[in-house]
């Protein structure tokens, strides 16, 4: 590629998370001597640091809400579309939206759209005022995506289904798996782990009410959250009944997450939609036994029809306490599981980790 170009990625939410590490990681990637590329958040980036080192411009705006904020963005894509060519990467729904209605008259522009999680998400509503904003989100997507030059998918249940349902043309490209060969020593006692955001979408509820039903009670539990759930569900954890539990507090401190996964034999999301969920991608990097909700989206890319792990009925945490059962009296027998899933992620990683920086050496 010798054309110089600007190359924006817009997250409003830059948070510990799966959709923010996929964006540094393409940031690896695809940086070079030939492109500008500079990362737009509303707010705090706490990724700031590590794009820092790798020269990625962090551009963290005051407006708190993506409508108000996107007046300045299109001001900064104006201004740098005039020197160079510009990409403008938009990463979730609403904002992809919005990039289409505001930015649709810029020249010199390519608009890419990336959807990091399946817009069944817009089906499934917690409350009165998601339901009228998921709504509208769903209606002005049926409008407005066909404006973008590019659509792209990060896993097959994602892209399916806006190829099936809005009949727009979208690639599908998983996000950069860094593949790691792991030497994994099982603990004799097992240890279950359980990583994520306490939301809605996450349902850490369904794994605390699964433990009441777990007979195996020599066991250690590691759930890592955002925020102090241990307070919060008191009454749904009898610390009595288990071997231990243990409550992390997510962070980015160096090899924090690794040394979860490290001591962790069965991994557990519950989910009740992911794109291509980075906490069940590293739990396999690290030969972990994935038990998941069988959720829209990409988990089903991860852990083919029970092959590579064990799925079990969203949102019943009754069959999840089955399969941990299964797990626990049957590990031994689960291992070629863990080993089908790992090899398969190797197939993955070989085949689509360059797709990125394929698509913007195209542009």
């Amino acid at each position: 590629m010798n054309v110089k170009q600007n190359i924006f990625f817009f997250l409003p939410n830059f948070i510990i998370g799966g959709a923010s590490r996929s964006i540094l990681n393409i940031c690896k990637l695809i940086k070079n001597s030939n492109n500008t590329i500079s990362v737009i958040s509303l707010g705090k980036n706490q990724y700031k640091s590590y794009f820092n080192k790798i020269k990625v411009n962090v551009i963290e705006l005051e407006q708190k809400k993506t409508i108000f904020a996107i007046f300045k963005i299109y001001s900064i894509l104006k201004k740098q579309s005039v020197k160079k060519k510009t990409i403008f990467v938009s990463n979730i729904n609403y904002a992809n939206v919005l990039s289409c209605i505001f930015f649709n008259n810029l020249r010199n522009f390519k608009l890419i759209l990336i959807e990091r999680t399946p817009l069944q998400e817009l089906r499934i509503f917690f409350n009165l005022k998601d339901f009228f904003k998921k709504n509208f989100i769903y209606f002005l997507i049926k409008i407005f995506y066909k404006k973008a030059d590019i659509i792209i998918g990060n896993s097959f249940g994602v892209s399916s289904f806006i190829k099936s349902k809005l009949n727009l043309p979208i690639q599908t490209i998983y996000p950069i798996i860094n593949y790691k060969k792991v030497k994994k020593k099982y603990n004799n006692k097992l240890q279950i782990s359980w990583i994520g955001r306490d939301s809605n979408e996450k349902r850490i509820l369904d794994f605390l009410k699964s433990l009441s039903l777990i007979k195996n009670k020599d066991i250690t539990i590691n759930i890592v959250c955002d925020q102090n759930i241990k307070i919060k569900y008191k009454s749904l954890i009898n610390i009595k009944n288990f071997k231990k539990i243990n409550f992390y507090q997510y962070s980015l401190v160096k090899n924090f997450i690794e040394n979860i996964y490290k001591k962790t034999d069965i991994y557990v999301s519950t989910s009740v939609f992911e794109g291509f969920p980075n906490t069940i991608v590293e739990a396999v990097l690290n030969k972990c036994l994935v038990i998941t909700s069988d959720s829209y989206g990409g988990c089903r890319d991860i852990i083919k029809n029970n092959n590579h792990g064990l799925l079990f009925k969203t949102k019943d945490y009754e069959e999840l306490a089955k399969k941990i059962n299964f797990a626990l009296n049957n590990f031994k027998d689960c291992k070629k599981k863990i080993d089908n899933a790992n090899k398969a992620l190797l197939r993955k990683s070989k085949k689509y980790n360059n797709k990125y920086k394929k698509l913007f050496n195209s542009i």
